[in-house]
């Protein structure tokens, strides 16, 4: 297993983009886990404020941590297409160059990137089989309102707009499940003293009632880097090779 940083020219973005890789070094096709981060972080926070790279060692799983700025891996008003390059450019970049199985293609996130991870994967069934959503901040255009409101529209779209646009990860669960069949599977984690509780908590029975298969685990714990690191551990034990 190695770790290694990798700088992309970027098509849909017009600039680098820089991102981190934990590469296995078994042979054959591997499955990979597109990993986001939390909002004020990079591609660096899971490398340094977790024990990532200790729990997947035994895996033969690649790990792609890109930078997503504070963007929600969202198209925001000024172009920037953070969601593109990530469902799709860093997707094929990274299946070119690593060998990574089309069939194994997982993809998660802690905070923001729990929203962004969510997102992706309901906006595109079928391009994840299996998607994770830790400490998700599962109602994102609300909390940017409440702190931010200059940003909310750039971000996320007019308020009338975010149920049709994909910005309302509830209205995304009803779409997606009323026009596919091919649902990814999907692991949620919070702590109960998480300002995010709540609306996990929701998310979950609701994803249920829409006949997601999901797994939803939640233990003492706040919106910190202690409790995302057990959080990880767990999704990783949750995923196909970890049960293995």
């Amino acid at each position: 297993m190695a770790w290694i940083q990798v700088g992309t020219d970027s098509a849909v973005m017009n600039m680098q983009v820089d991102y981190q890789v934990i590469v296995p070094q078994t042979s054959g096709s591997h499955p990979a886990l597109y990993l986001l981060h939390g909002r004020n972080g990079d591609g660096t926070f899971w490398i340094r404020r977790s024990n990532l790279e200790l729990f997947v060692k035994d895996m033969g799983l690649a790990v792609i941590m890109s930078n997503g700025q504070n963007s929600f891996w969202r198209k925001l008003a000024n172009g920037m297409d953070y969601f593109t390059f990530l469902t799709d450019e860093l997707v094929r970049k990274n299946e070119q160059w690593l060998d990574i199985s089309p069939e194994r293609r997982y993809i998660g996130g802690w905070s923001m990137g729990g929203y962004g991870a969510l997102h992706a994967a309901l906006s595109l069934p079928g391009r994840y089989t299996h998607a994770i959503g830790l400490g998700a901040a599962i109602c994102s255009s609300a909390h940017v309102e409440a702190v931010m409101p200059d940003m909310a529209d750039f971000i996320f779209g007019h308020r009338n707009e975010r149920k049709e646009n994909g910005a309302d990860l509830f209205a995304l669960a009803e779409k997606t499940a009323a026009s596919s069949e091919n649902l990814p599977k999907i692991y949620m984690d919070c702590g109960r003293q998480d300002r995010f509780f709540d609306e996990n908590e929701r998310f979950a029975v609701h994803l249920q009632k829409l006949g997601f298969d999901v797994t939803f685990t939640h233990s003492d714990g706040k919106h910190d880097w202690l409790y995302c690191n057990e959080a990880i551990k767990g999704a990783l034990n949750w995923l196909p090779e970890g049960r293995a």
